[in-house]
């Protein structure tokens, strides 16, 4: 299952099947780590907490995601180009049942999980340039899932390293919540 690519070009395909075992293999690598008792100082940075309650729970949200990625399917659709945002990189659609928290096979079942490219999708990297955080589609391939799997949200202002950053520091809750702290997070464990 995974991802499946709707409406797109052979390039996109190409990008999505080189993605997909990536993310799922950063996912499950980072969940193990976390376990071994790595990990706190990339949770304190990007989400504001290293506790033993919070690792534990993002050890096992990281997992979930993961089988679910590997499992369930998620289409990754092509919109019309005269349709597409030019500011954005990609969406996430609301699944079928809602937003939720799916981290759990059978709640995860017949969700129609759905992403949607944009036009910033195309200019961005495969990967963060160098040890740099830094948008890539890997990147984004990371944090819409967490919208679908784990019902984060976009924090308002939601996107890029600084706002992150700031947002660990300054309202751990929220930095939880939030897509792109959950993106840059996996991102530093690639």
């Amino acid at each position: 299952m995974g991802l499946i690519a709707v409406g797109m070009g052979p390039s996109d395909q190409q990008t999505l099947r080189t993605l997909e075992p990536e993310v799922i293999r950063t996912l499950r690598k980072t969940a193990i780590q976390i376990q071994k008792g790595q990990g706190k100082t990339e949770s304190l940075l990007w989400f504001g907490d290293d506790s033993d309650v919070w690792m534990k729970t993002l050890s096992h949200n990281l997992d979930k995601m993961a089988s679910i990625t590997n499992c369930k399917p998620i289409e990754v659709v092509g919109t019309n180009w005269k349709t597409r945002s030019k500011n954005t990189s990609a969406a996430a659609k609301k699944p079928t049942g809602g937003w939720a928290k799916y981290t759990n096979m059978s709640g995860a079942q017949s969700r129609n999980f759905r992403i949607r490219l944009d036009i910033a999708w195309n200019a961005k990297p495969l990967y963060r340039p160098g040890n740099t955080p830094g948008l890539s589609k890997f990147h984004t391939i990371v944090h819409e899932p967490t919208h679908l799997v784990l019902n984060t949200d976009d924090v308002s202002p939601a996107y890029g390293e600084i706002n992150c950053k700031n947002k660990a520091t300054n309202n751990p809750n929220n930095a939880k919540r939030n897509a792109d702290n959950w993106a840059f997070f996996v991102d530093d464990f690639r």
